[in-house]
């Protein structure tokens, strides 16, 4: 369910990430079932073709769902449980804002209040201003991977979230520079990645724009 820290699910007997920073589904022109829905895999993404975006990836993926095939669906991601289940029910959850149709949280990081992009598309949980971490406690180097980014290598801290009513401790990276000013760029301060998300089982109403995270 994940490869690499990032979550992926078996789809035709290929492996498909799921991306839910990602606001199009990627891959070869083709038409996928997922859950019983029909999505189509496009062949490029802001004018970069699937073929470069795949080249990122440091293990073999043929494709990407993105959250443009969850739009009128809510969706429950167990991690954890490696369950990925679809349904039309309404969630009794917090309403958020959506950004290019991707959900979108206030979290606290050490204290500061961070407007954040949940992206089961990340390893690891980002801040894009240094400052922001900087009473964590290092907890070392790590290597990490972007689609468009690239691999690269990024310092990480232990540090308190906080996240719909809990506090977690989890690793954040420092952003590279490149990631920082995009997020910037939207106006966000954080990446909530797999590492936090696969804590708990994580439910997002597309339709409906609420999430519910639980632990």
């Amino acid at each position: 369910f994940r490869e690499q820290g990032v979550l992926t699910t078996i789809i035709n007997g290929q492996c498909m990430v799921i991306d839910t920073g990602c606001p199009s589904s990627l891959g070869v022109n083709e038409t996928i079932d997922v859950l019983g829905r029909s999505v189509l895999l496009n062949s490029s993404l802001m004018g970069y073709p699937w073929s470069r975006i795949q080249e990122s990836f440091r293990f073999p993926v043929s494709g990407l769902i993105g959250v443009d095939a969850f739009s009128d669906s809510t969706v429950c991601l167990d991690i954890g449980g490696g369950s990925l289940k679809l349904s039309h029910l309404p969630v009794q959850g917090e309403s958020v804002e959506f950004l290019m149709g991707s959900p979108t949280v206030h979290c606290s990081v050490s204290g500061s209040i961070q407007n954040s992009i949940i992206d089961t598309g990340a390893k690891l949980c980002y801040a894009a201003d240094r400052e922001v971490i900087r009473e964590g406690d290092f907890a070392g180097i790590a290597e990490d991977f972007l689609p468009l980014l690239g691999a690269f290598e990024v310092e990480t801290y232990e540090l308190s979230i906080g996240l719909f009513g809990y506090d977690i401790v989890e690793r954040v990276a420092v952003a590279p520079e490149r990631l920082a000013l995009q997020l910037s760029a939207m106006n966000i301060g954080a990446v909530v990645g797999t590492n936090l998300i696969s804590r708990g089982v994580l439910t997002i109403d597309f339709q409906r724009q609420c999430v519910a995270f639980d632990l």
